[in-house]
């Protein structure tokens, strides 16, 4: 008799791999609250973003415009009236959201205005923040993220970025229904009282594409 044949089952075809998706990336940013659910930040700190918060809470790109301004909208944050500096050159405040202990704060940078441009050593965050003038007046926003591949010991060095014109600057913050203090001069003040006024208007933004 012929012996009984024994077959094995094939191993079954694996799948090939699936390319992984690319990781959610956060760009931290910074924004200013100038209106009740509005925000100002650099239209490139929010450009191509799969989900966008503000303060941790989701928001929405309103308007971009040509000066690098983009205005975000979130369920909250409310703001008093701002007075605007028309200062082109000087001493000047940078005031960026930071992390201190795990809770958000407002990191106090100090710089150097010479028209638009801001020369300081912002770190990450810098990017969307407001710079103010010694009376604590807003002379612009920082248009330029912070190069983190510049960073020795954990920190970025100085270098100069681009900040918003004041005439780009003045029409987004009438456009977003803020309430600006015709007040035009304003004696000096210090770096505690900036953060102290400013600190409840400046939020983080993140991007994530």
């Amino acid at each position: 008799a012929a012996a009984p044949v024994t077959t094995t089952p094939a191993a079954p075809t694996a799948e090939p791999a699936k390319p992984l998706a690319p990781p959610s990336v956060a760009a931290a940013a910074s924004g200013l609250v100038v209106a009740p659910g509005k925000v100002l930040t650099a239209a490139t700190a929010v450009g191509g973003c799969r989900s966008l918060t503000v303060g941790g809470k989701p928001a929405t790109v309103v308007t971009a415009d040509a000066g690098g301004i983009a205005t975000l909208s979130f369920a909250d944050g409310s703001a008093g009236a701002i007075r605007l500096s028309s200062a082109a050159k000087g001493d000047a405040t940078t005031m960026a959201s930071g992390e201190s202990g795990g809770r958000a704060s407002v990191v106090a940078v100090p710089g150097e205005v010479k028209g638009t441009r801001l020369a300081a050593a912002l770190q990450r965050g810098g990017q969307g923040a407001p710079v103010l003038d010694t009376t604590g007046a807003l002379i612009g926003l920082v248009l330029g993220r912070p190069d983190e591949a510049r960073a020795v010991a954990g920190l970025i060095p100085p270098a100069d970025y681009d900040l918003t014109a004041s005439t780009a600057l003045s029409a987004a913050v009438t456009a977003a229904g803020a309430t600006v203090d015709p007040a035009s001069a304003a004696e000096p003040t210090t770096t505690g009282r900036m953060v102290a006024a400013w600190a409840g208007r400046v939020v983080a933004v993140d991007c994530r594409r």
